[in-house]
Parts: C-alpha cells; structure tokens; sequence
C-alpha cells in the first residue's frame, strides 16, 4: 500500500512538473516564433488591442490563436508526440489520418444550366431558389464582400490541405471532399473577373486534381467517402460563363500517370505534372507548347514534403521524394516583391536549391508564393502578357509561360494587393489564368478572397 501511495505521489509529482514546466514555456513571449519551417507559412500574429474587438470579444479568440500557433517548441513537440505514438499499435499498409468528412452530393455537371433553362421559362419569381453564387453576388453589390485576413486564409488552408490524409505505404493523398456553396462562390468569382474584364483580356481557368483524383482508383475514393474529381472539376467548369476559358488537365495527367507527375511525400504535383497541365492550357489557347527535349533538365536531389512533415512517417523518409525541374528557354531571371513591400531583381525563375534543407526544396519554384513576381521574355517582342492569379500549385506551372508570353506576371490570391481589373489595365494584360487546387478553389477560401480583389 505505501508503494502504491508513493507511486501515485511520484506521478502527481512529475504531471505537476510538466504542466508547471509548459506554463512558464508558454509565457516565454520573446521565443514565440514567426514561421513554420515545417509548414512552409507565416503563424499568427498577435493581436493588435481595441476597444472594440474586446467587447466583441474577437480580441480574446484572436489571442487564443496566436498563443496556440506561436507556443514555443510547438513543431518539436508534435513531432515528439508522433514519434511517440508511431511506438504503438499495430500498423497498417493502408491509413486514414484525421479522419473523413462529410461530401455534399454532386450535381450533374449540367444541372447549372438545365436550372437556369427552368427558371427562364417560369412564370413565378417568387418560387425561386438563388443558389449560393446568386447569395454571393447579392453579397458583393451589398459591398459586404472582404478579402480574407491573411491569417485566416492560411489557417482555412492549412486544414485543408493537411486534414483527412490517406496514407498509403510511403505515399500519403489528400481526398477531396465536394462543398457545393464553395464551388459556386468560386465559379461565381471567376464569372465576375471575365464579366468586368470582357473586351479587354482573356480569362482562363485551371482547377488543378490532387494526386488522389489522378493516381486512386475510383472506388478507392469512394471508400473514403470522397467525390470523384474528374466529375468535380467538370461541375466546376459547367458553372462558367461563356467568357471563361476552362482548361482541361484532367486526360493529360491521366495519360501520363506512369511518370512522376505528383509527390508521394507532398500534396503537390511536381513540374512534370505541371507541364502536362501547361500543355492543356496550350491547346485551349490555341499555340505550341514548349518541348521537354529542347529545355535544360535539372536535379536537386532528394525532397520530403508537407505530407511528410505532417505525419512524420519513416516509410517517406526512407524514400524521399526529389525535385526536378526545366529551365526556361528566353530566361531564368525574375523580379520580386516579398510580403515586406521589398522589390529585387535578383532572383531566378527556378533556383538551384540543391544544398537547401530537405523539407524545402520546392522553393526552386519562382520562390515560393509571394505577393508578385514579374518575368520579362527578351526573346519575345510582340506585347503578350499574362498575369497568373494561383495557389501554391501555380508555384510549379508558372516556369512553363515563361516562354510563351513576353511579360508573366505572378499573383498569389493570399497576398496580392491589387484589383484584378484594376492591374490588367494598368499592364496591358492580355490574359489572366487561374490555377488553383480543387481543394482550395472548393474550400470556401479562393472565391471569397478573388471577389474582394474586384
């Protein structure tokens, strides 16, 4: 009985110490850190105080994410916490981390249109149901639509990417789960980009598959409670006007699905599966895409991703990923500005990130996501140009226009500042390009944060 007593003194003991120990770490506030090497992204900022958002209480929600984002050795004690329990249990070949969500059903990718047919030839007004774009419409010409707060797009998209992972072997894949108010608001802002853009640039639209919807059966999909992508990307595209291009990348990744056209430890495609996409876009477009054998090849060697880092799994670290990429013909010089307002002209459209750490290679990639990059084609003299309005996977299809246009401009939806419409005119803007995932172009952030920019 005395052993007993002391046991559980010792343990009340060594629980009282750690929480006493995370409680002074917490208060350590000059060690709070800004970014996440892990997650590739800027954490939380701590609150500015006002009177109102403290009635309001939003001061007090704000605080909570900033302590739980910024907690001093936060990635070093969840990777402990998964090194832990990757110790027990019995594992299988096959897993699902997080687990699954709740899909909305998927229309036929006509209904749209066989809707709006309906309701052309009604009488009643009132017997009207407006689908959520309308809501979304009706919300912008109210003027109650805002861009997103950065902070809470990279959390939206932050849970997102890295929810509901399905790991297979040493592969992990995102399952996309269809939201239809989201599709619609996304389509919906596209619409309004052609509609004030009509007569004066061409806009396009590449929703791009996760690697789930291309390298997955569909039935394996469908186990997950997932929805079909190749179907969703259609739904999507049924919903545009006629002044919206849509780019069909879907049958050329399928063709090609052999070759190393996604990351098996990121959600990424890699360059190569870009390329494919790019090559789609060049049909829509009507010209000559660039050819593989006329590009320099290169190799940065080994790379281990988002996927990785979230799941810690030594089956990937035992097979790592790598980065390739192609560099562009005319050239490899780009002009930047970082989230700081600072302008250079000493970057590289692809970077040798050959030494970099492991976990960030795919910096290569016109540096990652910025507010805007600029890159000028000398070997090109007739005016085009095209801003890329893009997700993170746009990282990877930017290189690819190089040597189509004269002038690309890069925008990533997080950070650019401008009005669309407002930078097209000022550029002389022939076309802009969409490219965003179909997990964060149906996740309820994009559109919102494309409407606010109008």
């Amino acid at each position: 009985m005395r052993k007993l007593i002391k046991f559980r003194r010792a343990g009340v003991i060594s629980a009282a110490f750690v929480l006493a120990f995370g409680a002074i770490v917490g208060l350590l506030f000059f060690a709070r850190p800004t970014t996440s090497e892990v997650e590739k992204r800027t954490l939380t900022a701590k609150p500015a105080f006002t009177w109102s958002t403290f009635w309001s209480g939003e001061y007090f929600s704000d605080l909570a994410l900033w302590y739980s984002d910024t907690y001093p050795l936060r990635e070093q004690l969840v990777a402990a916490d998964q090194k832990l329990s990757s110790l027990h249990g019995i594992k299988t070949d096959t897993q699902m981390i997080g687990g699954t969500k709740q899909a909305d059903e998927l229309p036929p990718a006509d209904a749209q249109k066989k809707d709006s047919e309906a309701d052309g030839e009604s009488g009643d007004e009132s017997e009207k149901k407006p689908t959520s774009g309308a809501s979304s419409r009706a919300k912008r010409e109210r003027g109650e639509v805002e861009v997103p707060a950065q902070e809470v797009m990279a959390e939206a998209i932050q849970n997102q990417v890295l929810d509901g992972l399905y790991v297979k072997g040493d592969a992990a894949y995102n399952i996309y789960y269809f939201s239809q108010e989201a599709v619609e608001e996304y389509a919906d802002a596209i619409n309004k980009v052609a509609e004030e853009l009509e007569g004066e640039a061409t806009v396009y639209s590449l929703v791009a598959p996760n690697a789930s919807g291309i390298l997955l059966s569909d039935q394996e999909v469908k186990d997950l409670g997932g929805t079909n992508q190749v179907d969703a990307i259609e739904y999507f595209y049924s919903l545009y006007d006629d002044g919206v291009h849509p780019i069909d990348s879907v049958p050329k990744l399928q063709e090609h699905d052999d070759e190393y056209i996604f990351f098996r430890t990121d959600h990424h495609w890699t360059a190569l599966g870009a390329y494919y996409a790019y090559v789609a876009f060049c049909e829509e477009k009507g010209i000559e895409p660039e050819n593989l054998d006329d590009m320099k090849h290169v190799n940065f060697g080994d790379f281990l991703g988002s996927l990785y880092s979230q799941l810690n799994s030594a089956e990937m670290a035992a097979n790592p990923d790598y980065v390739e990429a192609w560099i562009p013909n005319g050239t490899n010089k780009m002009r930047l500005w970082d989230q700081d307002g600072t302008v250079s002209d000493d970057y590289n459209v692809i970077t040798d990130t050959s030494d970099w750490d492991i976990t960030g290679k795919t910096m290569a990639f016109i540096m990652g996501d910025q507010p805007l990059q600029k890159i000028e084609n000398p070997d090109i003299d007739d005016g085009s140009t095209c801003l890329l309005i893009k997700d993170s996977f746009g990282d990877f299809f930017a290189p690819w226009l190089v040597d189509s246009y004269q002038t690309v401009y890069v925008g990533d939806f997080r950070y650019f500042e401008s009005n669309i419409d407002d930078f097209v005119r000022e550029n002389d803007v022939d076309d802009v390009i969409f490219c965003n995932n179909v997990t964060l172009a149906g996740g309820g952030v994009v559109g919102p944060a494309i409407l606010g920019r109008l």
